[in-house]
Order: structure tokens, then C-alpha cells, then sequence
């Protein structure tokens, strides 16, 4: 017979918000004792950055009943199901709340049953749902129900303490570091976690998180340019490898995104080169200034300083860049510049890329981003296939010679609907002035 293994279970996070009489929010955490070590018949699968849609075909498995009042099955099974839309769904169950956190699929006689509770809900290889509740397995009237797991990426994150990364950068909500650093720190600490009863989902310091969501930010589109193009981009490493960008804005000060400083062990800057992670000049960190008010789930205040041991020597390759005093506005062009990837799922670039991206207007990114705050520190920008991506959070947007934005988070890189979102360096002025003495003599 196959053996499997067996952990015990050291702790369970039941969501806070869980009401048994409607079910909603009916998620759970559980924390293992001892790690889960990963093969091919166990292994982690990726969180949804997106919800879904109807219409998209979802696959489900589990060892629940094999129907309505039968026998568990013996063995795993997993079928295909459309995701229902939620107003049929709502129609389906008129005496009951189909609320925003759930979603249905099913149809005729493919549907999850008892047993399954808890278990996965997949599409393209990532997890979308928790299998939650419904009517009589496999009927043609009631689709499942499924808790939706896109609702619930912040929660996850701030009840373990582990960090969303995504491929590269954009993180994790963000959010922003590569898959290989992502396991590289599972080597190190594999805990495992598990969404609801059944499903792992992440080991160690981090989630495995395709591309988060609000994913943290590449350059999609473009060109590649020497770093005389953009004197003032440098590069944050961690043990060697690109994490994030950064902006040089002073001899001994540089500015980035407050998310890209999760873990600040073997840290470093590099400034004056036009490759990835190599040439240019190397340079200690003395230490980092994260804003005080930065909000790790909502990215709002998404800003930090860097300050060096030895001062940057300035020439035509590695110089400063001015900080604007004003926002920008709906229809400037703002350029922008980074190593990150070059498109979802794509590798990142070798080389330094620079883009020219336009201003969204405050109202039409708040609408794209619905169920997350465009607050006031914030600004979007992007249209079609030209846009930051995972690997360049932190890095500059300029508008004519002047920093106004840090790259800090986004949604699908290069998308036609989701504009990138930026930190308004105009409302951190006086925050920079004050902790780095800049223009002041």
C-alpha cells in the first residue's frame, strides 16, 4: 500500500470574521510541527493574484463522498468544474448570502461533496478556492461553493508572518523577490503552512506566489539602454542577486520602496551599471529608514532611505537625480527604468531597460483597483504593454529630470487594465529633507 506521511499539527488560525450560521470567511491556517519535505508527491502550489471568472473551468480534488450519502472515496479523485457566475449562484441559493468572499462552480454531476471540505480549488496551476459548502453533491441546481482565496492574500500573510513573493518583484503584497530567493530561505526554515484542513500551500520565510497580488514591480516593453541613460538607477542586492531598484539622490543617500526591506541580511547597492547585478561599483549600506507609517498590506507609505558607508563618487555613469516637490499629473510622461522581468513569467532582464509610461488619472486607478486603497500617497501609471513588472519595486519615475514616483506595486505586468502604482515622492519631501539633510546648508 502507498504510505503518505503524517505531521502533527502544531497551532490553528481560525479567520476571525468566521460565522458558521452564513459560513463566510470560512478559512483556516494550520502550522505544522515539523516541516514537510518537498518531492513530487508533495509540494506547494501557487496563490491566485487574480479572482475568478466566470466561465473559467476549475479543477478540484479530494477524498470526500463519491456521492450524495455514499462512501468516502478510497483513493483521490479530482474533476473540472465551471466557475458559475454570482448572480446564478446567488439565484441558486436565494435563502442563503453569497457574499464577496465566495465564489461557486459546478455543474450537473461534477461537483465537490462531503469530505472534500477544505480542500483545492484550481486554476492554471494556482490556488483560487477552498471548498466550503452547497447543496446535495453533484446537483444540476446547486453549484459549490468556495471560499475565494484572493480575498484573503493580506490575512494570510499578516497571521503567519510569512511574506507573498512573487516571480521577481511586484510582492508581495507583494509581493518582490525571485522564486530562487524564495526557496533559498526555505532551505533554511522549511515551515509549512496549510490553507484550511488540506491544502499546503507555502514553506519557510516565504509564500510561493506566481506573482502576487498587488504584485510588486518590472519593465515590460522598453528599451535597453547604458546606465548613462539613467545615471541615477542603482541596483539593492541581497547576497549578490537584484532584489529591488533604487534611487540615487545624494552622495551618501538613495531612495526605495519600504517592502523591498522584508529581510535586510546581505544587502548591498549597486550604482553605475547597465548589467544586472554585476560591474558598476559595490557599496556598503550604513543603514535603512523605513517610513514609519508604511503599511505592509495596503503598500501605503511604500517608501524607505538608504544611507551609504562611503560616499558615491559622482560621474557621467552613477550621479543624483532631483526630488520633485509637486505630483504629477494625468497625462505626463514619466519615464521609467529597472533589471526587472519583461513580461509575467518571463526571466528578468539582463540589462537596464527604461520605458515612458503615462499618468492615470487618480479616480479611473481606484476603479481598477477596487478592492484594494489608491490612497493619496499613491500614483498610477501605465497603459498596453509598457509597464514596471516584478524586480524593478523600489526604482525611479521621472518626469522631466526630477523624481516624482518609487515603483512600488501592481497587478499583472503589462496589462491593458491594471496601470502600475507608484509612491508619490512629492509627499515625502519633506520626510527626505528632514532625515538626510538634502538641499539644506
Amino acid at each position: 500500500m502507498e504510505k503518505g506521511q503524517q505531521r502533527e499539527v502544531e497551532k490553528i488560525i481560525v479567520h476571525s470574521d468566521y460565522n458558521s450560521n452564513t459560513i463566510d470567511n470560512d478559512i483556516a491556517l494550520l502550522k505544522l510541527a515539523k516541516p514537510i519535505k518537498f518531492n513530487a508527491k508533495q509540494k506547494p502550489i501557487a496563490i491566485t493574484t487574480t479572482p475568478p471568472k466566470a466561465g473559467q473551468t476549475i479543477k478540484i480534488s479530494g477524498f470526500g463522498y463519491i456521492a450524495e450519502g455514499g462512501p468516502d472515496s478510497p483513493l483521490l479523485k479530482a474533476a473540472l468544474a465551471p466557475v458559475v457566475s454570482r448572480k446564478k449562484c446567488q439565484e441558486a441559493y436565494s435563502d442563503d448570502d453569497i457574499t464577496e468572499n465566495m465564489f461557486c462552480a459546478g455543474k450537473g454531476a461534477t461537483d465537490n461533496c462531503e469530505g472534500d471540505s477544505g480542500g483545492p480549488a484550481v486554476i492554471d496551476n494556482k490556488l483560487v478556492g477552498i471548498i466550503s459548502w452547497g447543496y446535495e453533491c453533484g446537483s444540476p441546481k446547486n453549484p459549490g461553493v468556495y471560499t475565494q482565496i484572493y480575498r484573503y492574500r493580506k490575512w494570510i500573510a499578516k497571521n503567519t508572518g510569512l511574506k507573498l513573493f512573487s516571480l521577481s518583484g511586484r510582492q508581495y503584497k507583494s509581493t518582490l523577490r525571485s522564486v530562487h530567493t524564495c526557496f533559498s530561505f526555505a532551505l533554511f526554515n522549511m515551515k509549512l503552512l496549510c490553507l484550511s484542513l488540506t491544502l499546503l500551500i507555502a514553506g519557510a520565510n516565504c509564500f510561493y506566489v506566481d506573482n502576487t497580488g498587488r504584485e510588486k514591480d518590472k519593465i515590460v516593453g522598453g528599451d535597453y539602454v547604458p546606465i548613462t541613460e539613467a545615471p541615477y538607477q542603482a541596483q539593492l542586492l541581497q547576497l549578490g542577486s537584484a532584489i529591488c531598484g533604487a534611487t540615487i539622490i545624494s552622495e551618501y543617500w538613495l531612495v526605495s520602496a519600504a517592502h523591498c526591506f522584508e529581510d535586510t541580511y546581505g544587502m548591498s547597492i549597486l550604482t553605475g551599471s547597465t548589467y544586472r547585478s554585476k560591474g558598476g561599483q559595490k557599496h556598503q549600506i550604513e543603514k535603512v529608514i523605513i517610513h514609519r507609517g508604511y503599511d505592509e498590506y495596503t503598500n501605503d507609505n511604500d517608501i524607505s532611505l538608504i544611507k551609504l558607508v562611503k560616499s558615491i563618487k559622482f560621474n557621467e555613469r552613477q550621479k543624483a537625480v532631483s526630488l520633485a516637490r509637486v505630483a504629477p499629473k494625468t497625462g505626463d510622461k514619466m519615464i521609467v527604468s529597472g533589471y526587472g522581468k519583461e513580461g509575467e513569467y518571463q526571466r528578468a532582464s539582463t540589462t537596464l531597460k527604461v520605458a515612458t509610461v503615462p499618468v492615470v488619472d487618480q479616480k479611473t486607478c481606484a476603479r481598477r483597483y477596487i478592492r484594494d486603497p489608491i490612497t493619496n500617497n499613491m500614483f498610477c501609471a501605465g497603459k498596453g504593454p509598457t509597464d514596471a513588472c516584478q524586480g524593478d519595486s523600489g526604482g525611479p519615475g521621472v518626469i522631466d529630470g526630477k523624481l516624482v514616483g518609487v515603483v512600488s506595486s501592481g497587478m499583472e505586468c503589462g496589462s491593458t487594465y491594471y496601470p502600475g502604482i507608484y509612491t508619490r515622492v512629492d509627499k515625502y519631501y519633506e520626510w527626505i529633507v528632514g532625515h538626510t539633510g538634502i538641499g539644506q546648508s
